[in-house]
């Protein structure tokens, strides 16, 4: 491996470090504005995996399974691409 390419992934490496810690302060100010303003708590539910789930409000509604179908080949065909170059 050439200096270059070492001193470019030592760069990308250290900058990661940056952007894996903001999303991780993100990921712990969500939670704390989920549990502070909106009383629910996130935290108990990331432990145990349990989840109390309200009944959903009548203006909600589910997509269907085509849909769903249909994102997942866009986002494997998308996967695909960036990978195959």
């Amino acid at each position: 491996m050439s200096k270059d390419l070492s001193d470019l992934l030592t760069t990308v490496h250290h900058y990661n470090f940056w952007v894996l810690l903001t999303l991780a302060g993100a990921h712990i100010a969500a939670v704390l504005f989920y549990l502070l303003y909106k009383s629910e708590n996130l935290i108990a539910a990331m432990v145990t995996g349990m989840k109390a789930v309200t009944t959903p409000s009548p203006e909600v509604r589910f997509a269907g399974a085509l849909r769903a179908v249909i994102v997942l080949a866009l986002a494997a065909g998308a996967v695909y691409l960036i990978v195959r170059t």
